[in-house]
């Protein structure tokens, strides 16, 4: 994917950021080079927000939980009152 800004070539932005580091991974294992650029490992950003999302993830497994749990409640207790 070709950006340009007013008038001026990009190689890289942030909506194809990486996609251009795969690119940029593989030239640099073409020409021998030993380490692989990988812009992603060590980012503080991704870290924080990859634990933040595993707390969701089990705050809405717990609701989840409690609202089948809820229902069946209710279901037998509906079939009791019929």
């Amino acid at each position: 994917m070709v950006t340009w800004i007013l008038g001026e070539y990009m190689f890289a932005d942030v909506e194809n950021l990486e996609h251009y580091a795969k690119y940029l991974n593989q030239s640099l294992i073409t020409f021998g080079f030993p380490a692989s650029l990988d812009l992603f490992t060590n980012d503080p950003w991704r870290s924080r927000l990859e634990g933040q999302l595993q707390v969701k993830d089990r705050e809405i497994l717990t609701i989840t939980r409690t609202v089948a749990k809820n229902s069946q409640t209710l279901k037998a207790q509906n079939e009791k009152l019929q």
